[in-house]
């Protein structure tokens, strides 16, 4: 008499290709909207700081408001990252854009150098 082996059952590439979901295309409008949504806001934002940051007359507080705007596109970008990774994403790229030309800029108005 023989005697059977079990045998394991091993699923198949096909199978398994099936069971996992796609991944979600990224889409490049949606990135780039973010993207001129933030930069164009943020360049509003930032004329408003530079003149309350050269109001204040502080160096560092003058460079300090200077990145508020850009900072607050970076703190939006965080909060719909789970969503719409896309738009996130410009908005992440654009607050930073926005935050690195307004504290440079919040920065110069009041005089403030490195030198």
């Amino acid at each position: 008499m023989m005697s059977e082996v079990p045998t394991s059952e091993v699923p198949s590439p096909a199978a398994a290709a099936l069971a996992t979901p796609a991944p979600p295309k990224f889409n490049v409008l949606a990135m780039f909207g973010g993207l001129v949504l933030s930069v164009v806001l943020g360049a509003i934002g930032n004329v408003v700081a530079g003149l309350i940051g050269s109001d204040s007359g502080a160096k560092i507080l003058g460079f300090l408001i200077g990145i508020v705007p850009g900072v607050i596109f970076v703190g939006l970008a965080a909060l719909l990252r789970r969503k719409t990774t896309a738009f996130a994403t410009g908005l992440l790229i654009g607050g930073c854009l926005v935050g690195l030309i307004g504290g440079i800029c919040g920065a110069s108005m009041v005089g403030f150098s490195v030198h």
